[in-house]
């Protein structure tokens, strides 16, 4: 994935990334609360913070594994790898690109699973 289809990367539905985005769910939308040390439910971005620093210089990380629907590829939600993908996202300038493990459904699948 380039740098654009990583910022289209959504979380899944679970309260704290909803908070952390402020309700959109994108990973990139985290990146402002984090740089603000904006500590949703008491937990500190530390982890985000420390990875991004870890990806920056050079090491090597897993990949993120992502779902989405075959009809609308750019609906992307992480499926596994959400601290990874928020640590990216912090230091989205230095990727042009991001290897990653993705699993297409049919959108009627997809939009049943509760998650999305």
């Amino acid at each position: 994935m380039d740098k654009n289809d990583i910022l289209k990367i959504k979380y899944i539905t679970y309260s704290y990334w909803k908070e952390i985005t402020n309700g959109t769910r994108y990973a990139k939308d985290s990146v402002k609360n984090i740089k603000n040390n904006v500590e949703i439910f008491g937990v500190s971005n530390d982890n985000f913070i420390n990875l991004s620093e870890y990806i920056k210089n050079g090491n090597k990380i897993d990949p993120i594994i992502i779902l989405a629907p075959i009809e609308k590829k750019d609906n992307m939600i992480v499926l596994e790898g959400h601290v990874r993908l928020t640590a990216i996202n912090l230091i989205i300038d230095y990727f042009s690109e991001l290897k990653v493990l993705i699993g297409f459904v049919k959108e009627k699948i997809f939009n049943k699973w509760d998650n999305y």
